[in-house]
């Protein structure tokens, strides 16, 4: 039987998951029961977790399974039967889209061996030793795998179908607050290189503070008398001539 005739689909009851943890625990060295803790840690997690909870069934014989844990951590199991048919890899594919949907960042797997690193790698998954991890990419339902049964059933009725309609084709009003092109008027220039400028500059500034510059520069004028102004003094004599001095008649 090749890997598509093989059925892959979630456990539907907690008796089904104990079946499958089962015939999975069969195939490991040592062989792992359901009184050990992990299947009490996988239990706690059904239902709310049954996407992450796969089985591999052929003629409603179930062959084998995989698991997501509370850790994050691969767990996958096939009897011989089923092996090297390319089911693995099928289940490993249905966990990483169910673990996309639920918001899952990576998927991380334990024990791995010398002969089951190849089938690792050839997922994706890096590593070295006997961990490794394999990264998710982000999804719109991650945290409502179920959303999508909603939205069916939604639109199914002609009121849903209607109100859907309505609200994907409502207008969005936006609201855009212009921005002013000069937010300040540039600053007048402090240096310049052009004839004139400097000199208009100091003029400009000297008619701004009038009143300041007068008092903090005073104008230096040299103001002398022309006659003399001491009482008991006379006028200096007058030259009539070249040459000598006459009295001044009068």
């Amino acid at each position: 039987m090749t890997a598509m005739g093989y059925v892959i689909r979630p456990v539907a009851s907690a008796a089904e998951l104990a079946e499958v943890y089962d015939v999975m625990g069969a195939q490991f060295d040592p062989a792992r029961t359901r009184g050990g803790r992990g299947f009490g840690e996988l239990a706690r997690l059904f239902p709310e977790r049954r996407a992450l909870m796969l089985l591999a069934q052929a003629d409603d014989q179930i062959v084998g399974g995989a698991h997501i844990g509370p850790r994050g951590t691969l767990s996958i199991a096939l009897i011989p039967e089923a092996r090297g048919q390319g089911l693995g890899t099928r289940l490993v594919r249905a966990l990483e889209e169910a673990a996309t949907r639920l918001g899952c960042a990576a998927i991380n797997v334990g024990g791995v061996t010398d002969r089951t690193r190849g089938f690792y790698l050839r997922l994706g998954f890096q590593g070295r030793g006997s961990m490794m991890r394999k990264g998710l990419p982000l999804s719109a339902f991650r945290r409502d795998p179920d959303g999508w049964h909603r939205e069916l059933a939604a639109l199914s009725s002609d009121a849903g179908r209607s109100r859907r309609i309505a609200q994907l084709w409502r207008p969005v009003r936006a609201t855009v607050t212009p921005t002013p092109i000069m937010a300040s008027p540039p600053a007048p220039p402090t240096i310049s290189t052009r004839r004139g400028e400097r000199a208009n500059q100091l003029r400009t500034a000297l008619a701004a503070n009038p009143q300041q510059l007068s008092e903090t520069a005073p104008m230096t004028t040299e103001i002398s008398a022309s006659t003399s102004i001491c009482s008991g003094t006379c006028p200096a004599a007058r030259c009539t001539n070249c040459g000598r001095i006459a009295p001044n008649r009068m």
